[in-house]
Order: structure tokens, then C-alpha cells, then sequence
């Protein structure tokens, strides 16, 4: 039967959002479309040919964080199952799997809708993908120490990450205000003679941040997920009884 390491998912997701980013920003400052110091991530992304790299690479991103996140509450459901937990925090575990599928789905959205093209849907995506990445890590951590057998210094780390994301949540939403860039145009390209660059300059080093730092916390989940592999999917017929060995292997 086939089956991967569960951890080799979230190696994958790291490396293929790393290589957007490096490729996005190579494409748009070598054509002139984005600064070269301090472009929002969007602003990499925004415009061909680097859009449609962006796009197809970001959304395969979004399915390997998908794969991550369910794996995690797998894993959070096992656990508390093998410690006889109580019902609630079963509960707890859904909740936060959902909350990582709609930052997954944020991510996609990103992808498809860039900020030339669509800049409402695109705003709602990062959204998605930034705050309730913070709620996702938020829970993550809390459910680290209250619902598994936590390591007290992954803990803290992942405590200290969530803390960290969150002020470069704030800090992206407040010197974007202050810059006047997000009242438009989309994209734009920033001179730093402008009026408000430096404010700029400090909301894109947020996001860079930001997003450095849920590769951080994803990588944290490795210590966990490393103990676990993803076995082949199996398709079972829906009107033949398992007892006949009726089945078939799709490999995942």
C-alpha cells in the first residue's frame, strides 16, 4: 500500500511558497513592475507574466496547506481519542480545521484574483489568508497545551510566533492607512520620494513578516506530523460488503 510521511506535506508547502515568492519578485522588479525594496507580496503578482506564475504556484500552495491542516486535526482527533478526552474538545479540533481550510481558501483566492483584476475579492482572500491565519495559529497553540502532549518549548515558540503574527497583522492594516496606498491605484509601483513611503515601506515589511512567520509555525507542526504517514485512499463500492474484498486502491 502506498503511504508518505505526513511532514513531507508541510516540507512541500514551505519550499513551493518560498519559490513563489523568490520567482514572483524576480519576474516583477527584472520587467519593472514592482520596486525592488519593500513591493507588497501582491504587488509581485500582479501583472503578466508574473501573475500567472503566481497564480498557478499559489494555489498549489493552498491545496499542500489544505493537506497540512486536515492532516493536523487528524492528528489533534487521535490524540485526544487515545487520551480520552471529552467530546468539547473534539469540537475544539473541527473548529480549528475549519478556520485553516478558510485560510487555505483565502490563499486561493489570492491566487485567482489578483489585485489588477479584481482588488475586493483580493483584499477578502488576504484577509482570510493573514487574520485567520493568526486564529489559526492561535488555536493551534492553545489546543498544544490544553489537548495533546506538548513539548514546553515548542509551545512557547508557537506562543511567541502567534504574538508576533498578530502585531504584524495589526502593523500591515495600520501603515497601509497611514501610506495612503490602500486607497489605490492597484498595483503600484512606489517611488520613495512619495509622500508615505516610509509608512509603506513599514506595512510590506509587516506582511513580508507575517508570512514568514506562518512558515515558521507550520514548520512547528512537523515535530508532531513527522510520527505520522498518509496511506493510500480506498474506493470502496457502494452496494458490495467489504467481507468480498471488493475494493480499490486510489493512490493520494
Amino acid at each position: 500500500m502506498f503511504s508518505a510521511p505526513v511532514h513531507y506535506f508541510i516540507i512541500a508547502f514551505i519550499v513551493t511558497i518560498v519559490g513563489t515568492f523568490f520567482i514572483s519578485y524576480l519576474i516583477s522588479t527584472s520587467d519593472n513592475h514592482a520596486s525592488i525594496l519593500f513591493p507588497y507580496i501582491s504587488d509581485t503578482g500582479a501583472l503578466p507574466p508574473e501573475s500567472c506564475v503566481f497564480g498557478q504556484l499559489l494555489n498549489i500552495c493552498s491545496f499542500l496547506c489544505f493537506v497540512c491542516v486536515y492532516c493536523w486535526y487528524l492528528h489533534e482527533c487521535s490524540v485526544i481519542r487515545a487520551r480520552h478526552g471529552p467530546y468539547s474538545h473534539i469540537i475544539f479540533s473541527r473548529v480549528t480545521c475549519i478556520v485553516g481550510c478558510l485560510c487555505s481558501l483565502g490563499m486561493s483566492m489570492v491566487a485567482n484574483f489578483q489585485e489588477a483584476s479584481l482588488i475586493i475579492v483580493h483584499l477578502i482572500g488576504a484577509i482570510m489568508t493573514f487574520n485567520l491565519g493568526v486564529v489559526f495559529a492561535a488555536l493551534v497553540t492553545y489546543s498544544t497545551r490544553k489537548h495533546l502532549d506538548y513539548n514546553f518549548r515548542i509551545y512557547i515558540f508557537r506562543i511567541i510566533l502567534t504574538i508576533f503574527g498578530f502585531l504584524a497583522s495589526v502593523g500591515v492594516f495600520i501603515f497601509g492607512r497611514l501610506s495612503g496606498g490602500l486607497s489605490g491605484p492597484f498595483p503600484r509601483k512606489w517611488d520613495p520620494s512619495e509622500p508615505g513611503y516610509t509608512y509603506h515601506a513599514m506595512s510590506s515589511f509587516c506582511e513580508w513578516l507575517m508570512s514568514f512567520i506562518f512558515l515558521l509555525f507550520f514548520s512547528s507542526m512537523i515535530f508532531e506530523l513527522r510520527n505520522y504517514v498518509l496511506q493510500s485512499v480506498k474506493v470502496q463500492h457502494r452496494y458490495i460488503s467489504t467481507e468480498n474484498n471488493e475494493q480499490t486502491s486510489l493512490l493520494a
